[in-house]
């Protein structure tokens, strides 16, 4: 990994970068739902799977800025994190609690821009005092170097430039276009533990054919990030034909496969829960993650990540040198988490597809040993934005890129554990309208 774990952690710059409308994911090719799946909200009072939200504001949020324009002091702070809603690339949303004369408050960075306006106080969910609804945008991040285009993904930039951030959470349509996606998502606060949860409010449902028939299946973002296809999600298919879910012998995996009646079938969806495959595994072959170290001191601690297909597959692993049975197919690194030691220090770093050509043949029966990460190369597209009334806007999108096709998204460092962010962000400014879409990829 040509010395990964010393030096790339002392880079600290603000940069700027500007969206197009091509999408991280790439589209897939397998045989698709009859129908594309559509979110359905949860009705008032269901029971959601919640999840914690990160605790820590994003790199570059002035809370204390934020707190004198509002005539609060530091003191009015309950809680105080950050939520990732969308593609890992687009900046994550600030989120606060805070103590006022009418009780608590929860402010979502909703529009990313770093600070929190008048609109961004969420509304309270009945009398409990605790509890909280917003909808939120589903963010995707925008980039030349990408797989391929999703029909129908709205590029956030245009969003942010044309409407006001009441405007989009309020009416989904923009110049007579659905905005898409924006999902309602529930907030908690556990007074007892000091702990905010989140839910995203509603599935994605639709038809699958599964054998000879079109079967009623639905997504849950288990996750609450926004996105329907991660490890932590559930499918949840009518097997039987019997016109209902159960949920317990019909609930199915985000990834990987399944045995279904003595058969093997391959789980093939995507992030946006769009489409969904159950397809018979007939021939297949073994993928085999490999993870050169050139520093000797360096100690792996945990590995985790997912592999994933052209045709929308994808299979989870949490060890080097082991063969993971997979389809046939071409397949690429999908997302690869490392902790690691080196003397003193602890490292944990978050690596995602960034796009490009870097696939492994898989043709049945045969072994494919895949490097995970393989050489680094820091480079950075530069991009002229004209513009008649300003002069126009100059993009500079840095990348810490591996050769297996991905980019460093996310880094941590510590003394006794990896736990203190060190993330260079990226801030996308046009005229007098801002528009963060995250972290450049690496810090």
């Amino acid at each position: 990994m040509r010395r990964l774990f010393v030096g790339i952690l002392s880079l600290v710059a603000g940069l700027v970068v500007f969206a197009s409308d091509l999408s991280l994911f790439g589209q897939s090719t397998f045989g698709q739902s009859t129908e594309p799946f559509q979110f359905v909200p949860a009705v008032a009072g269901a029971k959601l799977q919640e999840t914690d939200v990160s605790m820590g504001l994003p790199v570059g949020f002035e809370l204390a800025a934020w707190l004198h324009g509002a005539g609060l002091d530091a003191g009015a702070v309950v809680w105080e994190g950050r939520l990732g809603y969308g593609d890992p690339r687009v900046a994550a949303m600030a989120i606060c609690v805070v103590r006022q004369a009418d009780g608590l408050c929860l402010y979502v960075d909703r529009n990313r821009d770093q600070t929190f306006q008048a609109d961004e106080a969420i509304e309270r969910l009945g009398d409990s005092g605790t509890a909280w609804s917003a909808n939120l945008i589903a963010a995707s991040f925008a980039d030349a170097d990408r797989d391929s285009k999703i029909a129908g993904a709205t590029d956030i930039g245009e969003v942010f430039g044309k409407q006001s951030s009441d405007e989009l959470f309020s009416d989904s349509e923009v110049a007579g276009e659905k905005v898409d996606p924006v999902y309602p998502v529930r907030f908690r606060f556990d007074e007892s533990t000091k702990k905010l949860l989140a839910a995203t409010a509603g599935t994605m449902n639709g038809q699958v054919r599964f054998g000879d028939r079109d079967c009623e299946a639905r997504y849950e973002d288990r996750s609450a990030n926004g996105q329907w296809f991660d490890a932590e999600d559930r499918l949840f298919v009518d097997l039987n034909g019997d016109g209902k879910l159960n949920p317990i012998s019909e609930r199915l995996p985000c990834q990987g496969m399944r045995t279904i009646g003595g058969t093997l079938y391959a789980i093939a969806g995507d992030p946006f829960g769009r489409t969904l495959a159950i397809t018979t595994v007939v021939e297949r072959g073994t993928i085999v993650p490999r993870l050169e170290m050139f520093s000797e001191d360096a100690e792996l601690i945990s590995v985790s990540g997912s592999m994933a297909s052209e045709s929308g597959i994808k299979i989870t692993f949490d060890r080097l040198d082991q063969p993971l049975e997979v389809p046939i197919g071409r397949w690429y690194l999908s997302e690869l988490r490392l902790e690691v030691r080196e003397s003193e220090n602890h490292y944990r770093f978050v690596f995602n597809r960034l796009g490009g050509n870097h696939r492994a043949e898989v043709v049945d029966g045969v072994e494919v040993d895949f490097e995970l990460l393989g050489d680094l190369k820091l480079t950075a597209s530069v991009t002229q934005i004209p513009d008649a009334n300003r002069g126009g806007v100059i993009s500079i999108h840095p990348t810490l890129r591996t050769e297996s096709g991905c980019y460093l998204r996310d880094a941590k460092v510590g003394r006794n554990s990896a736990g203190n962010e060190n993330r260079l962000t990226s801030t996308s400014r046009f005229g007098n309208n801002a528009v963060v879409l995250g972290s450049s990829g690496f810090s």
